[in-house]
This record gives structure tokens, C-alpha cells and sequence, in this order.
């Protein structure tokens, strides 16, 4: 299972914070949907394209963002084969700005507290 979105999902976007907050909440939806579909051999990974010309904002608002940074329809494509390809890659997030990829990691627990909360909640059965 592959999940798009954009780059807002990691970062920032102080005039669009409900968009931002619904990328970070499909994010944290998709590295948990991981954990628990992987048992059944089934791959959940994100990716998290650059701009992306698309019908959310009106041609003239697309000429104020620099056209040679765009992310292109083929760059997308090229980071969904890398996902394919690396059958090890599982609740992860790849980045696709322009034509390069980045292997986003899910961050590091602040403390061995927060870690052994987290994973027994993880080993949880529900």
C-alpha cells in the first residue's frame, strides 16, 4: 500500500495550517497502518512530493512560486519505483523534491521513558 501526499506532511505551512495538519495526520496514519499491516505481508510507505502544479491554487498564484523547483508527474513516479523496488522499505516516507529522493526516518524517542510507553502501546492488543 502506497500513500501520497506532500511535503507539508513534514513540514510547515503557517498560511494553510489545516492542509498541514491533515498531511502530518496522513503521515502518522501511514507509518501506524506499518506496524500493524505488515504482519500480513502487506508494505504501507509514504511519499511526500515537492509542489506539485495541480488545481488548488489558480494560475496566477502558481507564477509567485519559482518554476524551476516544481516536482514533476516522472519524478513522482521515480520515487514510487524506488519504494517498489526496496521490498525492505516499510513505514517510511520518501521525500521527492525536484528530481532527488530522501529517505525520511520516523524520529528518535526523546527518552527511554516515552520509548517503553510507546511500545507497549504497541504491543497492546486492542
Amino acid at each position: 500500500m502506497l500513500i501520497l501526499l506532500e511535503a507539508a506532511g513534514i513540514y510547515c505551512s503557517p498560511i494553510l495550517p489545516i492542509y498541514t495538519a491533515s498531511k502530518h495526520g496522513v503521515l502518522g496514519l501511514g507509518r501506524s497502518m506499518a506496524g500493524m499491516l505488515a504482519k500480513e505481508n502487506i508494505r504501507v510507505n509514504v511519499t511526500l512530493p515537492g509542489t506539485v502544479k495541480t488545481n488548488l491554487v489558480d494560475k496566477d498564484t502558481w507564477k509567485s512560486f519559482p518554476e524551476e523547483h516544481f516536482t514533476t508527474l516522472d519524478n513522482i513516479a521515480d520515487g514510487v519505483y524506488e519504494i517498489i523496488e526496496d521490498e525492505s522499505m516499510v513505514g517510511q516516507a520518501i521525500e521527492i523534491s525536484k528530481d532527488k529522493t530522501y529517505r525520511r526516518q520516523q524520529l528518535e524517542y526523546c527518552d527511554d521513558s516515552q520509548k517503553a510507553i510507546m511500545e507497549a502501546a504497541q504491543s497492546t492488543p486492542w
